[in-house]
């Protein structure tokens, strides 16, 4: 999928342990839904090892030697206790925001 969200695994970490709802614009496409936050139920390899299976399995992205598995737990520590991503808005703010510490 190429999406800036995907491309940047400090959102895409962010999106799997905060969520997603409300619409959203995906490659000229827009979505309506609901995605569980998994912050709870991942570990942080996980959540890592499904960015970089997303990201270079699926989607052949290049490797960013800068986001590591330290990464994820930084972004962990970021985003919990922290609300819902809500709709374009919400996936906007995380690629504005230098740190990701939406």
């Amino acid at each position: 999928i190429d999406t800036p969200w995907v491309k940047d695994g400090s959102a895409f970490a962010h999106i799997l342990y905060r969520g997603l709802s409300g619409t959203i614009l995906v490659n000229g496409k827009r979505y309506a839904s609901y995605m569980s936050p998994y912050g709870d139920e991942l570990s942080d390899k996980e959540v890592f090892d499904i960015i970089y299976y997303v990201q270079h399995t699926l989607n052949d992205l290049p490797i960013d030697e800068t986001f590591t598995p330290e990464s994820v737990k930084l972004i962990r520590e970021l985003a919990t206790n922290k609300p819902t991503i809500r709709g374009q808005r919400g996936l906007d703010a995380l690629l504005n925001d230098s740190v990701n510490g939406q």
